[in-house]
């Protein structure tokens, strides 16, 4: 089975946290199989704002399109 990977960039904590775990449920039931979870942290723009980006690399058939 192929893997793929998807990066999230979030602004806040509750926004991340919210969003995850709808990002996980429905890679989960669409037959992925998660393999791996990194976060960073990083500063962008003028004045540097605080972002946080998650990569996930699943296994799956194919590619999953998620719903925004």
């Amino acid at each position: 089975m192929p893997q793929f990977s998807l990066t999230l960039t979030f602004r806040s904590d509750a926004e991340r946290k919210r969003h995850l775990e709808t990002v996980i449920s429905q890679l989960q039931e669409k037959g992925a199989h998660i393999i791996y979870i990194q976060s960073k942290a990083a500063k962008v723009g003028e004045p540097p704002t605080t972002i946080s980006t998650v990569t996930m690399t699943y296994k799956a058939p194919k590619r999953i399109k998620l719903q925004e």
